[in-house]
């Protein structure tokens, strides 16, 4: 588990422009996030247990300001 989230950032679906400080600002938490999980080195069914609620708020604030988690590809998929 090397590396670090990659992002893409898409129009987001009320069409509200966001500041680049408050993406960075999400990008950030995401980015905590792979960091706690890559040094407790947990695999992807066990975060989806313990991170469920966590998970599924991530989801939705990561869809409402149109940014997309696209590598690395197992924590890319816990965000879809």
């Amino acid at each position: 588990m090397k590396g670090k989230p990659l992002f893409n950032w898409v129009p987001p679906p009320d069409g509200r422009m966001r500041t680049h400080r408050e993406l960075v600002d999400h990008c950030v938490t995401v980015q905590k996030f792979f960091f706690i999980l890559r040094d407790r080195e947990m695999g992807r069914d066990e975060v989806q247990r313990e991170y469920a609620d966590f998970l599924v708020d991530m989801k939705s604030t990561l869809k409402e300001n149109g940014i997309v988690v696209l590598e690395p590809q197992w924590f890319a998929s816990l965000l879809w």
